[in-house]
């Protein structure tokens, strides 16, 4: 919820899904913040209609693939630090 209040700010933001690969706490986050919709899976997420833009807050390990799937499915990433790790052998 750290960059929230700032897309917040943005006029037309609405936050309508959250994932975490542990669905109790997806479903807790999403609560607490009165999200209607939670995932545990990331393709899930990406590929809702009602979702137009992804913001990855993950660990390194799944910043490119994350990226790379939403950037293949048409919707805008916000990135929350680099996508990959300079010794990524996949790296773009």
């Amino acid at each position: 919820m750290k960059s929230c209040p700032a897309f917040q700010k943005v006029d037309g933001f609405e936050l309508v899904a959250v994932m975490r690969r542990d669905g109790e706490k997806a479903r807790d986050f999403a609560r607490r913040h009165g999200v209607l919709k939670w995932y545990v899976n990331a393709d899930d997420l990406i590929n809702d209609p009602e979702v137009n833009a992804v913001y990855i807050p993950t660990p390194p390990d799944f910043r490119l693939e994350y990226t790379v799937k939403a950037a293949k499915a048409g919707k805008p990433v916000h990135v929350k630090k680099p996508m990959a790790r300079p010794s990524d052998p996949d790296r773009a």
